[in-house]
């Protein structure tokens, strides 16, 4: 919905296929979960056949505090709809806090604060007041008066809780918090709440001690509620590194108000030293398949890890190289 009178957006957080491999964004609890300095850069292009696609940005840093048990990081995130009609940007900062809650369970919970802007590129639009019967571009004061209106732009907070072993993990995020504040709400702008729900499990299936590779399958789950709609997400990765590959069903259809039926994902991933690339293809397996062109998902990330410190800490086991 756009109310251009107030320059009022309302809609859906976007979502990620590999959302494992962009931590910051499905939870603050993830920052500095591998126990090491990363930057991580993911770019997702959804839809490129339709005219205007949906472009997708994030760049995250993020390290772990050994000293205070603490996780830190920075997320920079960009959303261009339909073609760079519509952009939002985020910039946030994570922390969690990490303490066991078992001889095998630790818990973390995290939060982050971010600015939120949202905006329409009116330039990409035509109004009335362009055409004209020799086909010039005269000024568009219609543009003009709709380009000064600001940009909607707020703060915002996400808060999460992560559980985890060395085999399971299991977490929660919250999104938009300060929807709850009537007051705020009122004046327009902020997205509705988001909830996402996410676990898995690890299935070793060989290890070579000397090498250190270890061979495995793991299975995991993604579930998010947003206003009137539900999205559940279920996959598998098997893993052998340097490689993994991954097969998930994005949108399984147990929700009769989803919109279509959503997309089976296939996922690569290739690790070289402290370098991972990943590759993955939504298939659309609603009407829309033949017509969208599914999606295109590449993440990159750069890790710099120290032997001592993955010794000293339980790592997250999620299904990343």
């Amino acid at each position: 919905m756009v109310i251009t009178g107030r320059s009022i957006v309302a809609g859906q957080d976007p979502m990620f296929t590999q959302f494992y491999a962009a931590p910051l964004y499905l939870a603050p609890s993830f920052a500095g979960g591998n126990g090491e300095t990363r930057a991580i850069l993911n770019v997702r292009d959804q839809w490129p056949k339709l005219p205007g696609d949906y472009m997708t940005y994030a760049f995250s840093l993020d390290h772990y505090l050994d000293k205070f048990s603490s996780g830190i990081g920075l997320l920079l995130f960009r959303d261009e709809a339909a073609g760079g009609l519509i952009n939002t940007t985020n910039i946030g900062l994570n922390y969690n806090y990490n303490f066991n809650i078992s001889r095998k369970w630790k818990l973390s919970p995290g939060i982050q604060a971010y600015y939120y802007m949202k905006n329409i590129n009116y330039s990409k639009l035509i109004f009335s007041d362009q055409i004209s019967r020799d086909y010039t571009t005269p000024v568009s004061i219609e543009m003009e008066r709709l380009s000064a209106i600001p940009p909607v732009q707020h703060l915002d907070v996400t808060t999460s809780l992560l559980a985890f072993s060395d085999l399971y993990w299991a977490g929660f995020t919250v999104d938009h918090l300060l929807t709850l504040n009537s007051s705020l709400k009122s004046e327009g702008g902020y997205l509705p709440i988001r909830i996402s729900l996410y676990g898995g499990g690890k299935y070793v299936l060989s290890q070579l001690r000397r090498s250190q590779i270890q061979e495995s399958l793991s299975g995991a789950f993604h579930f998010m509620m947003q206003d009137k709609y539900r999205y559940l997400d279920l996959g598998v990765y098997y893993t052998r590194p340097p490689m993994q590959f991954g097969l998930w069903y994005r949108g399984v259809p147990v929700f009769p108000d989803n919109p279509n039926n959503g997309a089976i994902a296939l996922l690569f991933g290739y690790n070289i030293k402290n370098v991972t690339i990943a590759y993955s293809y939504d298939y659309t397996v609603s009407r829309l398949m033949t017509k969208t062109g599914g999606a295109h998902e590449v993440s990159l990330t750069l890790g710099i890890q120290t032997t001592e410190l993955k010794k000293k800490r339980r790592m997250i086991p999620c299904p990343v190289l």
